[in-house]
């Protein structure tokens, strides 16, 4: 896991810790509230697999400062989208 940056990250790491229980459901939305309402720049629109990162709720610059490649892919990205992620973020 990688490290945690901002409260942005830390609401997201909070909400991928629970599991895929109905109950748990809801606590994983609370934490994703908790990150929206953080502050952080968007991800620009042209970022490779931006629909991808968008769905697993890494919506802001800020959610992906201190990810790692097994983070992403333990969150759902193959292996080679979570490198140029990562590559393209080191970019900016």
């Amino acid at each position: 896991m990688g490290d945690v940056n901002s409260a942005r990250r830390f609401y997201l790491l909070k909400a991928q810790c629970i599991g895929d229980d109905v109950t748990q459901d809801a606590l994983q939305h609370v934490w994703w509230g908790k990150q929206e309402a953080q502050p952080g720049t968007a991800i620009p629109a042209d970022f490779p697999f931006r629909a991808e990162l968008d769905a697993l709720h890494y919506r802001a610059l800020e959610d992906l400062d201190g990810a790692d490649q097994e983070e992403l892919v333990n969150q759902g990205l193959p292996y080679f989208k979570a490198k140029a992620v990562l590559e393209a973020f080191a970019e900016i």
